[in-house]
């Protein structure tokens, strides 16, 4: 879907629904609910949020002329950024996405219209009175906050940068599972089409020039958790389970033995459990990253449908439509010719 700037998506308990078109059988939180933005869409995030393994997901700008790719990741516990250029506040605010309870920004690249809002948004949520904000993103993203430090003077808020390298693909699992996906140019390849690159005319820096200098990619999977059944008491009670300890144990899955010798399984006594669900944020500015990015190791099981990753129902494609209009990337698409939706947040035309 492009031009999809304001819509948002739900998971819950723990699928990923829409909001506007969606597949039929993605359960009761998968059921059409057009939603407006603003207010109104302010107001079904927040109550999507009050019970555990629910998330939801809004695209606050798609790729335009003054905007990049930006969107929110919300749940009851956390609140992910999905890049922060200039005017990120300002989107968050017209949404009203309340950028002050942002726990995690994650960067999909290292470029002025991906970067530019960080020390704004730091300095916001400082002031607000948190204690600290987390930023994942690709090698280079530490020069860049260091060179902005002396705007940054709050010492009652610390920054914890995490780069995303070759060596290190972090894995952070709370309310929300998010993994980081590298994809880069071999050095000499990058090397090369800097040397075909015309020299600018002017000093400023283009955007076009950015996503040259944006050989490295960080794509994200988003899983929500495991929800397990509900433990059934009076079941329990039947079987004679005494309450206390087993109670407990039945619940983790594990069997217990009574004092009669009988063995209890959980399966007895516990409801079916809600399986994983998934989400792809798939980062590609250049078409020369889109073999590495369909090769990577993360990805594959999802273009298999590997049930023990869970049921992917969301790709969100961060590339412009330089990429996105290729023959190459069809196919790529083509890969899930069933299942998940696809939105394309990119510039039209």
């Amino acid at each position: 879907v492009r031009g999809c700037e304001g819509q948002g998506w739900s998971a819950g308990r723990p699928q990923w629904g829409s909001e506007g078109e969606g597949r039929a059988d993605q359960g009761e939180m998968g059921k059409k609910k057009q939603q407006g933005v603003g207010g109104k869409q302010a107001e079904a995030t927040r109550s999507r949020e009050e019970g555990p393994g629910v998330a939801s997901v809004q695209v606050l700008a798609g790729h335009s002329l003054d905007a990049f790719p930006t969107l929110v990741i919300a749940t009851k516990a956390e609140r992910f950024l999905v890049n922060a250029g200039g005017g990120a506040q300002r989107l968050c605010s017209e949404h009203k996405a309340r950028a002050s309870r942002v726990t995690r920004v994650l960067l999909t690249h290292i470029g002025t219209e991906s970067v530019s809002g960080l020390p704004g948004l730091f300095l916001t949520i400082a002031d607000s009175g948190r204690p600290e904000l987390k930023v994942t993103g690709p090698e280079g993203m530490g020069d860049f906050m260091r060179a902005a430090e002396p705007f940054m003077n709050r010492s009652s808020c610390k920054l914890h940068l995490d780069e995303v390298t070759a060596a290190n693909e972090p894995t952070y699992a709370h309310s929300l599972r998010v993994t980081a996906v590298r994809t880069a140019l071999a050095p000499t390849t990058t090397a090369a089409a800097a040397a075909d690159t015309p020299p600018p005319l002017k000093k400023h820096r283009s955007s076009s020039e950015d996503a040259l200098a944006s050989a490295v990619n960080v794509s994200y999977i988003i899983q929500t958790p495991v929800i397990r059944g509900k433990f059934d008491v009076q079941a329990a009670r039947r079987l004679g389970v005494p309450p206390g300890p087993m109670f407990g144990m039945l619940h983790r899955g594990c069997s217990v033995t009574l004092g009669d010798g009988r063995q209890i399984r959980p399966e007895e006594v516990v409801g079916e459990s809600q399986p994983s669900t998934a989400m792809l944020l798939l980062q590609c500015t250049r078409l020369d990253l889109l073999p590495e990015l369909e090769a990577h190791p993360k990805l594959q099981p999802f273009f298999s449908g590997q049930e023990d990753v869970g049921q992917l129902l969301l790709v969100v494609h961060l590339c412009p439509s330089a990429v996105a209009d290729t023959p190459q990337y069809s196919a790529f698409v083509a890969k899930w010719r069933t299942g998940p939706q696809h939105w394309f947040a990119c510039r039209r035309g």
